[in-house]
């Protein structure tokens, strides 16, 4: 008995294999040898468009630096992610910054535990504070401080401050309030007197007149200086 033939599309076949593809960590490894590619074009390369593109490290001169360093490198090979590997090194280069030699003090399986554990811890303490919040849904009163509305809050002024609108412009009020209880002070006291100013003095002119330098037929036959 011959078995049938299933034939299938490229497209599909295509749209069903995304899933296993992104599983199998095809994607990363495509755009990881496609921003290798770039770092080889925008590296060292001239044209003024690519200066903000290109590769700014700069790396501190400590043991500490160093082995955070080769603990990052020895994790990138063990995964056997290259095309990384590569741009770093060619980054580091391009930048005359030194890639530290050697081996890690710190071995990488003991740094992958180490760091698993401290995950676990902290996901455990999330999970216990999210169950002690769901037992404690309700705070009590005094947890929080209770906010009022405006409209409240504009009330309880006017009860608290007398009406002083019937009283007269000349008399001050000074207000003074307690943080404590908010009890407010009135203390009436008499506006001082206005001070007047000084009125200005009459200019003076320089143009000097005399009357019996003028005539009545003739008011430009005078001799009236100017100054």
């Amino acid at each position: 008995m011959k078995s049938k033939k299933q034939v299938i599309s490229r497209e599909d076949l295509i749209k069903q294999s995304q899933d296993v593809l992104k599983q199998k960590g095809v994607e990363n490894h495509s755009k990881a040898q496609y921003a290798n590619e770039i770092s080889k074009i925008l590296i060292k390369n001239n044209n003024h468009i690519f200066f903000q593109q290109q590769p700014n490290v700069t790396a501190p001169k400590n043991k500490a630096w160093d082995e955070a360093f080769l603990i990052v490198l020895s994790y990138l090979k063990q995964l056997k992610l290259d095309y990384t590997v590569e741009c770093l090194n060619r980054e580091m280069e391009s930048c005359k910054v030194p890639v530290p030699a050697g081996k890690p003090k710190l071995n990488i399986s003991n740094f992958n535990s180490k760091t698993a554990k401290q995950t676990k811890n902290f996901q455990t303490r999330v999970q216990e504070f999210m169950a002690e919040m769901d037992n404690n849904p309700q705070q009590e009163d005094g947890d929080f401080e209770e906010i009022q509305e405006s409209s409240d809050v504009v009330e309880e002024i006017h009860e608290q401050v007398p009406d002083i609108r019937g009283h007269s412009d000349s008399d001050k009020f000074e207000f003074s309030a307690s943080s404590d209880d908010m009890e407010i002070e009135i203390e009436n006291k008499p506006m001082p007197p206005p001070q007047q100013k000084n009125p200005p003095s009459p200019r003076k002119s320089n143009f000097d007149v005399n009357s019996s330098d003028f005539s009545l037929t003739d008011p430009f036959a005078g001799s009236g200086s100017f100054g």
